[in-house]
């Protein structure tokens, strides 16, 4: 894990002067007429043109501009750049913004600061800058006000800002600029990250910030002496434990540092941050260094010390609450510090809950932070699809196995695809599920760590064979067999999120819903083999697995055990079925009994699996009898198949090929197969009892 690095702290509060001590407003310039306007950002007839860190550049190809007055060639070979030139003025803050453009080769460059910001909405109020005495160049509301702040009165300042520094009508400088963003930023002597603007920000929030920077430097140098509404206190969750306990007020203090401004949510500055040496947080004329925010975090039993008050009492830990950005950056920083591998796919995981307006920047904006080798060059021309296709073919190719199937962290179900990307491909732009996993323990996924389940051959032949139809959708060839169909899957019956008291009732519910009102017997046995068939149900609710940390339950559980499920399941307070849960009699009758069933239901290990599972999947019953857990888009006749190099069964989807050719399939999802989660069905097509195949998979 990371070294912990506690560095003796500074805190910078940027001098103000008479002649500077404007609110945080932009000049409202307006974008002239002119025939030299040229915009900063552009449109396109194409959802996917390049956007830095919400950069979207969306005007320039609709309007036909011609950048080349502005921007000469740059001599990619050499790894040359622009810098900007901020000019000074010191007679009126509201002065227009003049720059000129500096031409540099990386290799041999001046000191220069790079400035990480959040570009916004070019639509909403643009703001103009003069470029070389001539070109006025439209850029976003924050960006000029970033750059009216850091002007200085008397001395130019060279800046590195991408808008402005990469000609963003050259697909071709893109692609090269954007391959050298780790070396821009790794070599500059400063990375400004301008907090500006946060969510719904209406007014000035300069005081709430300064108060944020005030309260952060004494809570990194543990300087709380004096220090009003931060005291000591129980926050412990299960256990007694002390710690620091921050008010409401503090929190929107800090919050307002690390939590709402909308820098912290975009791709490109998880690279910039990471990658930059030196970071000064900046708001108008406040400024705090990394160096206090490294501190904290570096010293962790402390930082995890600090909680945030919430209502009832209760209380929520401060790093997780309001600085899941910084944190995760500081781990990032670490990594590279440090040295330890970091490979693609552990990148994109790591940023998964992050934004960016171009689908293809989740990609490219993070390859700067990778250290394995992986084929994938920037290329704007590319449309998200291709892209999208590549990756999960490399991660496929070069792991030897489908863990970006059967363990996508960016799976979503089928009805919430993008329908332009085929079933197999990870769709790594995914923002449906942003920040949601945490919050559900990973539900999405059947499993998280890898040694838990390996229904298939471990690795599958590679390279997978790949190809494109005729309708330009993305195909490749798995082997594997089929081990059967589902039956109905009864997800309506199953479902009602909205009661949270279904949780208790939900299993028993289940089996009658299956196997009708009277259940299973004690003397059915389970298709898969001689099971008991009511153990076989309770083991499959749970995926067979016990929580936290994620287990497989082993033999001593299940014989231990079993008598409390079969009793879970035949509780007799609970009523028979949904329709009756809510009858006037059942709201305090056997209210007592209830409460016992729910205390003991909620002392089995394993109840922490089912609770994690029961929203987003539902218990369904095959064909040929074997009992499955299936995501919610599952239907009946969708094939159960164990795959070459997959941990987990896949279920999927036939599609007629057209004109008498031969069906396809598509991927529905993961499933949990009770009795064929260990290989059990690659010994069976070794004695002949199953016939392995080959899928061809949209």
């Amino acid at each position: 894990m990371l070294a912990k690095c506690v560095k003796r702290t500074t805190w910078r509060c940027a001098h103000r002067r008479k002649d500077l001590a404007a609110p945080l407003a932009p000049c409202l310039l307006r974008v002239p007429p002119s025939s030299k306007a040229v915009l900063g950002s552009q449109v396109t007839g194409s959802p996917f043109i390049r956007a830095s860190n919400f950069r979207t550049h969306r005007q320039l190809r609709a309007l036909h501009v011609n950048m080349s007055p502005v921007y000469r060639s740059l001599n990619s070979e050499a790894h040359e750049i622009r810098l900007l030139k901020l000019l000074p003025d010191e007679s009126d803050f509201q002065s227009p913004i003049r720059c000129e453009l500096l031409y540099r080769f990386l290799d041999d460059i001046e000191e220069y600061e790079a400035l990480t910001y959040f570009w916004g909405d070019i639509n909403e109020d643009p703001q103009t800058v003069d470029i070389d005495g001539g070109h006025s160049i439209a850029i976003t509301k924050n960006l000029e006000i970033a750059l009216r702040h850091l002007r200085r009165p008397k001395d130019p300042r060279i800046l590195w800002v991408d808008a402005l520094c990469i000609n963003q009508g050259d697909v071709s400088e893109r692609n090269h600029q954007v391959s050298l963003m780790k070396d821009i930023y790794s070599r500059c002597s400063r990375d400004i990250a301008w907090l500006g603007p946060r969510q719904g920000e209406k007014e000035d929030q300069t005081d709430l910030i300064k108060e944020g920077v005030e309260l952060m430097q004494r809570i990194s140098l543990k300087d709380l002496t004096n220090v009003d509404d931060i005291y000591r206190g129980d926050v412990g969750d299960h256990t007694s434990r002390d710690g620091w306990v921050v008010s409401y007020k503090h929190r929107i203090a800090l919050a307002a540092l690390f939590d709402t401004p909308m820098v912290w949510q975009r791709v490109w500055v998880m690279q910039e941050l990471a990658c930059a040496t030196n970071i000064t947080l900046t708001y108008g004329h406040e400024t705090l260094d990394w160096s206090v925010v490294a501190a904290f975090l570096g010293d962790q039993p402390y930082a995890d010390a600090f909680h945030l008050a919430g209502g009832h009492g209760s209380v929520y830990s401060l790093i997780n609450s309001v600085m899941t950005g910084p944190q995760t950056i500081m781990h990032q920083r670490g990594i590279m510090r440090d040295g330890y591998h970091a490979s693609l796919l552990d990148v994109l995981a790591r940023f998964k809950n992050v934004y960016s307006t171009d689908p293809r920047d989740k990609i490219y904006g993070l390859l700067g932070l990778v250290t394995e080798k992986h084929g994938i060059r920037v290329d704007y021309a590319k449309p998200p699809r291709d892209l999208f296709a590549e990756v999960t073919l490399h991660f496929i190719n070069s792991l030897t196995n489908l863990d970006i199937i059967c363990q996508n962290p960016w799976s979503v179900d089928k009805e919430e695809a993008r329908a332009d990307l085929s079933s197999w491909v990870a769709n790594f732009a995914d923002e449906i599920n942003i920040g949601v996993d945490a919050e559900t323990h990973y539900s999405r996924l059947l499993f998280a760590q890898r040694s838990i389940f390996s229904a298939g051959r471990p690795n599958c032949a590679v390279p997978v064979p790949a190809q494109t139809n005729n309708e330009g959708r993305h195909q490749i060839r798995l082997k594997g067999t089929i081990v059967g169909k589902l039956g109905p899957a009864l997800h309506d019956q199953c479902h009602d999120n909205d009661r949270w008291d279904w949780l208790y009732f939900q299993p028993g519910a289940w089996m009658r819903v299956y196997f009708g009102a009277d259940g299973l017997s004690d003397s059915a046995t389970y298709a898969g083999g001689e099971e008991p068939a009511i153990q076989a149900f309770w083991r499959t609710l749970v995926v067979d697995c016990s929580a936290y940390p994620m287990k497989r339950l082993d033999p001593g559980y299940i014989a231990n055990h079993h008598d409390d499920w079969v009793s879970v399941l035949r509780c007799s307070v609970w009523p028979n079925n949904f329709a009756s849960f809510d009858a006037p009699s059942d709201k305090d009758e056997h209210e007592e009994e209830k409460r016992a069933a729910r205390k003991r239901f909620s002392k089995l290990n394993a109840y922490q699996m089912w609770e994690r599972n029961r929203n987003g999947w539902t218990f369904c019953v095959a064909e040929n009898g074997l009992y499955a857990m299936v995501r919610r888009n599952a239907r009946a006749g969708d094939v159960i198949t164990v795959l070459d190099g997959g941990k987990v069964p896949v279920i999927l989807r036939e599609v007629p090929g057209p004109d008498g050719q031969a069906a396809s399939y598509v991927i529905v999802g993961a499933a949990y197969v009770h009795g064929f989660m260990d290989g059990e069905a690659v010994a069976k097509c070794e004695q002949g009892l199953l016939v392995e195949r080959e899928f061809l998979i949209t």
